[in-house]
């Protein structure tokens, strides 16, 4: 995971000794030490896409977001890199036009191409509810957090105990 960070990020200020991956997050963010440690876990990833690679450490956490770290954090999903879907999926094509039952979750925005492989996971597994919107690009709330995370760990440890994973 933190190779693929190293190899993927647009911070040409990337440094071990002291960390630091992001231009805006500094030794003494109260936060720093977490950040990091969850990037090189492969659990969030900042903004990679974006000049410089900022992470946004001061941002709400988006419905999304949550999502994919709490699959994650669970081992119930890891992350792919977009070429790594774009050969599951077949093609380009196949990428932006993924199908989910929510109208407002798509592949065919250049930032969301990974929203539908999570949703439509936490959706088959009963970690999220049916609803014609998940509203992924919204702030998460602390209850609807918790909630999430409450059914992933419920899930995480049935597939777990039923896997000996």
């Amino acid at each position: 995971c933190f190779f693929v960070f190293t190899a993927m990020t647009r911070f040409d200020g990337v440094s071990l000794e002291p960390l630091r991956l992001y231009p805006d997050v500094s030794d003494a963010y109260t936060y720093a030490d977490d950040i990091h440690l969850a990037t090189m876990l492969g659990l969030v990833h900042g903004n990679i896409d974006i000049k410089g690679s900022p992470f946004y450490p001061r941002a709400y956490m988006t419905r999304i977001q949550a999502l994919k770290v709490a699959l994650g954090a669970a081992e119930l999903m890891d992350w792919r890199e977009k070429f790594e879907l774009v050969r599951d999926l077949g093609n380009e094509d196949a990428l932006r036009n993924q199908k989910t039952p929510f109208s407002d979750v798509t592949g065919l925005r250049e930032d969301s191409w990974w929203y539908p492989r999570y949703v439509n996971f936490a959706l088959d597994t009963g970690i999220v509810d049916s609803a014609r919107e998940f509203r992924p690009d919204e702030p998460i709330t602390e209850r609807a957090y918790n909630d999430m995370l409450q059914r992933t760990f419920k899930k995480a440890k049935s597939f777990h105990a039923e896997t000996g994973v």
